[in-house]
């Protein structure tokens, strides 16, 4: 099965879910995630996306990733209250 990714609106609300592929190619907005590392110097880590990729491929970029539909709440019990 496909990963599920969390369609949002401009105001980051949630108005569904969609198989990842499905929502690129559509171009519906997701919600996503992402990650900044520097070293001690200030510097920012890069990675380098696979040639491979449906998107941006083969750029250096800082950490990405998709947040999937799941229960937060049961994942993070009374944490969130």
């Amino acid at each position: 099965m496909e990963d599920q990714v969390i369609l949002v609106d401009e105001s980051n609300h949630e108005i569904g879910v969609a198989g990842k592929m499905a929502a690129h190619r559509s171009g519906s907005m997701q919600r996503a995630l992402s990650v900044f590392v520097f070293d001690a110097s200030g510097r920012l880590l890069l990675q380098k996306r696979a040639s491979i990729r449906f998107k941006f491929t083969a750029l250096l970029m800082e950490g990405r990733g998709y947040v999937r539909k799941f229960d937060w709440q049961a994942l993070c019990g009374n944490e969130l209250r």
